[in-house]
């Protein structure tokens, strides 16, 4: 399955909150994501398909030229990591089956990622059941 092709002028903006993640688009940005949303919408969900919004949305020049400004950015409200720490922040979508959904929603109470799904060396551990 091919991937959406870049749009032109697409500028998306990562607003990080304490407690929430706002997406700021203009209107090509909004057009690249709904194409990203739509290739997931019709992947295999044994595929895992995903995508990472600060990644493939980046413009071509600013991911490998060096362009500024980015196209694509984030901006946290939450204090600056101490040294060590991870400050980096990625948001992506991703496409799982219906026994994956209902294996996390029984961890809806604790508000914890179960084992399976947890995030280890930069990649989401989900597989088909």
């Amino acid at each position: 399955m091919n991937h959406p092709l870049a749009i032109p002028g697409a500028r998306i903006c990562i607003l990080r909150y304490p407690s929430e993640v706002t997406v700021c688009a203009n209107i090509a940005g909004f057009q690249a994501l709904g194409q990203w949303i739509a290739w997931l919408a019709m992947s295999n969900p044994t595929e895992n398909f995903h995508f990472h919004l600060l990644w493939h949305l980046e413009s071509e020049a600013s991911r490998f030229e060096g362009a500024q400004p980015k196209s694509v950015w984030l901006l946290s409200q939450l204090a600056q990591p101490s040294s060590g720490e991870a400050g980096e922040f990625e948001l992506t979508f991703q496409v799982v089956g219906e026994s994956d959904l209902d294996e996390l929603a029984k961890h809806q109470a604790t508000g914890i990622v179960p084992a399976r799904f947890q995030k280890h060396e930069g990649s989401l551990v989900a597989h088909a059941s």
